[in-house]
């Protein structure tokens, strides 16, 4: 018990001194304001988001102050746009909505690929060969050397069928009905 009490005590003691203390939390705050935070994390996820070469730029303070000051920038400009109301603008919640979309059907269509089997490759394979011909272009190239080429587009087929089925799922969720009185009404802009 003694030797717990004695190396914690240790820990506090060290931890107040030398290199531990000079090491950033991840959740330090590097820039705060009025209702304005940056964090080390932040700091650093932005970082990362730096092509390697850019990233090995920012080794000095000065570069470090310049990249925070640009994330300083955005954020009260953001925030002085909420003030404003612009987040409530037509075109920026369009513009919002898309983003989400996006995300939306991206994480969708990355959550496991669709398995295609030894038969279906076959199948395919068999009904297109003229599609596989080889440079000289009398014989179909071999099934082992498209493999991997069918196997794509089988899997991108299966996503898109899939995607197709879940948006018209959330679309009889939703209700949705259409008049067409009313769509045929709507006159064509102008060109």
């Amino acid at each position: 018990m003694r030797s717990i009490t004695a190396v914690v005590l240790c820990a506090i003691a060290l931890s107040g001194c030398g290199e531990w203390n000079r090491l950033p939390k991840p959740d330090a705050i590097v820039a705060s304001g009025r209702g304005l935070v940056v964090t080390a994390s932040e700091f650093t996820t932005r970082l990362e988001e730096q092509p390697p070469f850019v990233r090995a730029g920012y080794s000095t303070l000065e570069r470090k102050k310049e990249l925070l000051d640009s994330m300083v920038r955005f954020e009260v400009l953001a925030r002085e746009a909420e003030r404003l109301g612009l987040d409530r603008d037509p075109e920026v919640v369009e513009a919002q909505q898309k983003v989400m979309v996006q995300k939306l059907v991206q994480s969708r269509l990355q959550t496991g690929g669709p398995v295609i089997t030894e038969a279906e490759l076959t199948r395919y394979y068999e009904a297109h060969q003229g599609e596989f011909v080889s440079l000289g272009g009398e014989a179909p190239r071999p099934l082992t050397e498209v493999r991997a080429q069918i196997e794509n587009k089988l899997q991108r087929d299966a996503r898109a069928r899939a995607l197709e089925a879940w948006v018209t799922s959330l679309r009889e969720r939703a209700e949705v009905s259409v008049d067409e009185r009313a769509l045929e009404a709507v006159p064509l802009p102008a060109p």
